[in-house]
Parts: C-alpha cells; structure tokens; sequence
C-alpha cells in the first residue's frame, strides 16, 4: 500500500494536470529517435520502463543487501563494517547536494531554453563533483593509513569494550582488515559524485528513462557481483568493497559513453550539452567561455540578450509577461532605457554553481553530523550500544527512505519544470499531494513496523547471537538481547519501539526537502537547519546525560532525528507560505533563479 502512494502524484503529473494534447506528445516525444529507429515494437515497450527500472534497483537492492551481508559476514567482519560507515557513510552522504542542484538548475535553465547555461552548469558540475571527490577521498586515504586515527574514526570505543568484556575474542579481534575496505571505499566518492552530477543533468534533460536503464545496470552490479562470487570468496569485506567500487565508477563511465556516441546525439542537440575536455579545463580554471559565444560561433564578443532590440537600443516586450507587442517602431525618447543599464547581466559561473550547491551541502553536513556524532558517542560509551543503532540503520532503507523514493524523485524533476513554466497552480496542487502522500505514509510505517518489532530485532540483530556462543562474550550479547535473549528495557527490541519514529520521519523530510529544492530556497534551508542543530544540542545532552535513558541506544536513536522533526515543521509552513506566494503572483527564491536563467539567455538561435 505504501508503494502504490507514488502512484497518486504521478497519476496527477502525467494525467490530470495536463491537456489531452499535452498527453499525445508527451507518448511520442518520450521514446528518443535512436530507440524509434530499432524495428522491434519489443524494445521500444522495454525502454519506457528504465525509471521504473532504476526507482525499483534503489529501493529493493539496499533491502535485499543489507539482509544478506547480516547472514553471509562473520561477526568480526560486520562489526568492521559497522565501524567504518559510521564514519563513510555520513563522510559521502553530504555529497547529495551536487546531484539535487545539478538536476534544479539545468531544469530551470532548459524551460527557459538556455543552452549554453546548461552547457556551462554540467561542466562546471563535473569538474567540480570530481574536484571535490578527489580530495575527500584524499584526506581520508591520509586519515586510513594512520593506524590510531583510523582506529579513532571507525572503533572510537575499542579501549572500552576492552575493558567491558576483557575476555571476548570478538572485541579483540577488532579492524584487522578495515583499511583495505576503507580506501576501496572512499575512492569510490569520485565516480559517485561525477555519476551524481550526469544524473543530475539526465534528470533535468528529462532522459528519464535513458537514465533508468544506466542507474539500473550500474546499481545492479552491487548485487550481481555479490550473490555470485559470496559463497567462494576467502574476504567477503573486500568483495563487498570492490562491487560498491564497481558500481560507483559504472554509472559516470556509462552516462559519459552514451553522451558523446551517436545515441547521444539528439540529447546533445536537445540540450546543448557537448562534453570537451577544453570546456572542463577552462571550468576548473573558473571560465565561462560559451556564454561568450554568439549564434555564429564567434567567441570574444559582446552579446546581446535575446530580447535587445538593435534599431532602437531598447528591450523589446517578453512575450510571456505582456499580452500584446510593441509596434516595429522605436518608443519615445522619454520610454528609451539607455543602453547602459541595459547590458547583458553577467553570466553564471562556476562560483555561482558551487554557492548555490554549498547552502546545500552545509544543510547536508549538519543533518549527518548529528546521525554521526549520535552513533559515536554510542560506540564511545559501549559497542552493544552502538550495534544497537546501526541494526537499527539496517532496517531504515526497508521501512522509511524506501518509501518515498520515487515520490521525492518525480518531485524534484517535474517540480522545477513546473515553476519555470510559471504553471504555479500546477505545482502548488502536485506538491500538496505529494506531500499529503508522505504523510499518509506516517501510520503505514507505524502498522509496518509496531506490531512485529520483536521479530525485526531478531532480524536486524541476528548476528550477534554469535556472542552466545562464547561465555567471554556473553554479556556482550545480553547487553543487546537481555538474558537468555528474552529482551527487557533498553535492549534492542526495546529500541525497536522507536524505530518508526526514524523512518517516519526519514521519508517525510526526504519530500518537503525536494519540494524545497524546486523552490530554490536555499536560503531558507540552510539558516532553518542552523536552528535545528541548535535544538539538537540540549537533546543530545539529555541523551548522554539524564537518566534513566541517558547513554542509551533509544535515546542515541531518538537524538539523531530532532534535527529533521524541527525541519518538517519548518519545511512544511514553509512550502505552504511559499505556494501562496506564488499563487498570489509574488515574486520570490523561484523566481528569481527564474529571471537568471532567462536574463542569460543570449543570441544562440533558440528561443524561449
């Protein structure tokens, strides 16, 4: 039932908000002109289904992953494994900023049929995403090939466990193999972030289903890579690493391909977008060379916005904003603008992309630093604790983010669109849908996950039944089960009740931040993240602090999520304010991104 809410706002998008006309070309402009050329009926059915494809792969890969590296690693191997993504996982998370902006702006700048700003914005996208990579992935090898400051990143609590269960062999055994997971991972974050910014672009290019089938066949080799070599492979972590690795490095190697082949090539046309390695050099050096670029070709000229009217000097009638035209002659002297005030805006840059992208960024960093620090402060005071969490993690990409997925997806695509084609009572009533959806999803979760926590805390935790088996280390497992695994206050299954709380909230502030982001209010979210954390900080006090539940995994778990309570509250007043604003004819955040995108939009032989 939960799954089939993604149906509602899509059913709206594709359906009702559109004319019978609109719905004719969209059936025939959806399938490219290469896919129309293979004689096969067959085919052709099978490609419209890639965003399904790829919206399914993210779901159900996570899922099916998660359950299986809980049965197939050994105990020491998933606790290395715990240990390190406390750390990666949040490290390549803030990271999601470059995609989300990549996709808003070329949205906005395609509606408004600036090709040379797309072309710019990709390439500044990619040089930066790699730029930005490259060095995280840097300073974190400096960080792994430290022996204490790894032990410090990925088992902060070592010396305490040692001596909580001195004789457990689990606990000595500790992170004898992390550093080769730890670097295949980190220099995973490249591709990740170049293959962000090509989805980004697809998305906004409206290549839904072209980028279906990429994102589809990269994330599946995760799972193709796993399933079948597990059973005959002597380091199962390091196999692990490799298909992440795989799979990062698959999807900005595969969009790159089909760009510049001839598959690409109505895209290219579509978009403006050709892919040279000049174009790059001359992004990461901060130059902006096509918008320096007239209808001819010519570069090093001083061009003219689409709208300049060269007999009289002065800018002719948008024809979207008036309902009727100027006459071929010129106006009065007195209506003249002088040509100084009249000059081309300057162009966007790359800067412009990386501080519009770094409000996001900052927004992302705060959020996971607090799930970061609540999960090490866990770990710091207890590895039963910590373990608790991150079984509680595992379960998340099941019952929460799985969700609303699809809902955030078509809400960041369509949104922008929406917006920029100033169709505000299309998009005020598809985000109120949607958004009702994600909150409808709210009891679902809770009827998902409530009656049946015990069961899931079994699952989640399964393997730290191996514990059991040693007397050394049992205490270790009755710290996570209770005795004789019979359960009992602040053990797992009693952190299981909160469970839902988390997912909930996951998959409702994964919608209200797309709707946001189609928005562009940027602004906003960054300064209302700022009072979020601000407010995370007496609840992580209470969390360590006060009993009976200080220095408790459900206290730890409850923590980490104020931060995005706050936000949805925020998030939601918001959208609803800005929506109104918008339905008023106001001007705001969305329009302005509006006007840029248009003001920039020079002789290059299209038109709005």
């Amino acid at each position: 039932i939960a799954f089939a809410f993604i149906l509602i706002p899509i059913v709206y998008a594709k359906y009702l908000a559109k004319t019978p006309e609109e719905r004719d070309a969209d059936k025939n402009n959806r399938i490219p002109d290469w896919v129309k050329r293979i004689p096969s009926r067959l085919f052709q059915k099978l490609f419209t289904y890639g965003l399904p494809v790829y919206i399914t792969a993210q779901v159900m890969v996570p899922i099916y992953m998660r359950q299986s590296l809980q049965e197939r690693l050994d105990v020491s191997s998933r606790n290395t494994l715990i240990a390190a993504e406390a750390f990666i996982v949040p490290y390549s998370a803030i990271f999601q900023f470059i995609e989300d902006i990549v996709l808003v702006r070329v949205n906005y700048a395609l509606a408004s049929g600036n090709k040379p700003l797309t072309n710019n914005l990709v390439h500044a996208g990619m040089v930066g995403s790699f730029a930005t990579g490259f060095l995280a992935a840097t300073l974190a090898t400096i960080l792994g090939v430290i022996p204490p400051v790894l032990q410090g990143l990925t088992n902060p609590g070592l010396s305490n466990d040692l001596s909580l269960y001195p004789d457990c062999d689990f606990v000595t055994d500790g992170n004898s193999n992390v550093l080769p997971y730890w670097l295949m991972k980190v220099w995973a974050l490249p591709g990740t972030q170049v293959g962000m910014v090509l989805s980004g672009f697809l998305f906004g290019a409206l290549e839904l289903d072209t980028l279906g089938w990429l994102g589809g066949i990269a994330l599946g080799m995760i799972p193709l890579i796993w399933f079948t070599t597990v059973n005959n492979s002597t380091d199962r972590l390091l196999l692990l690493a490799g298909a992440e690795f795989t799979s990062a490095w698959a999807l900005p190697i595969l969009a790159i391909v089909f760009i510049c082949s001839p598959l690409g090539a109505e895209l290219r046309e579509h978009t403006g977008f050709k892919l040279e390695l000049s174009k790059l050099h001359r992004s990461f050096l901060g130059g902006n060379d096509d918008i320096m670029t007239n209808a001819d070709g010519d570069k090093n000229v001083e061009l003219e916005p689409a709208n300049w009217d060269k007999n009289c000097g002065t800018d002719k009638i948008d024809q979207e904003d008036q309902l009727h035209e100027e006459p071929e002659t010129c106006r009065s002297a007195e209506d003249q603008v002088t040509p100084t005030s009249l000059q081309p805006p300057e162009p966007e840059s790359t800067k412009d992309l990386l501080k519009d992208g770094l409000k996001i960024m900052a927004m992302d960093v705060a959020i996971q630093f607090c799930i970061s620090l609540s999960v090490y402060l866990a770990l710091l005071k207890d590895a039963a604790i910590g373990y608790q969490l991150t079984a509680l993690q595992s379960a998340l990409p099941t019952y929460g983010i799985a969700y609303a997925l699809g809902m955030g997806i078509v809400l960041k695509v369509v949104g922008p669109r929406y917006i920029s084609r100033k169709q505000y009572v299309i998009f005020a009533t598809f985000a109120r849908i949607s958004v009702g959806c994600a909150f409808l999803l709210v009891p679902l979760i809770v009827g998902a996950v409530i009656p049946f926590r015990a069961n899931l805390a079994f699952d989640y935790g399964g393997n730290a039944c191996a514990y059991a088996k040693d007397s050394q280390c049992l205490p270790f497992f009755t710290n996570i089960f209770g005795p004789n695994g019979k359960g009992g206050d602040f053990t797992l299954p009693f952190t299981f009740d909160v469970f839902a709380m988390g997912a909930s909230v996951e998959a409702v502030f994964f919608i209200l931040r797309a709707a946001l982001l189609a928005c562009v209010d940027l602004d906003f979210m960054l300064w209302s993240t700022a009072g979020a954390v601000l407010v995370y900080i007496p609840a992580i006090i209470v969390a360590v602090l006060v009993p009976p539940f200080g220095s408790q995994a459900i206290a730890f778990f409850v923590a980490m999520y104020i931060p995005q309570v706050v936000l949805i509250v925020l998030f939601s007043v918001r959208l609803e304010v800005l929506i109104r604003s918008m339905l008023k004819g106001a001007t705001g955040s969305w329009s302005r991104r509006l006007s840029v995108s248009r003001s920039t939009q020079f002789v290059t032989g299209g038109q709005l």
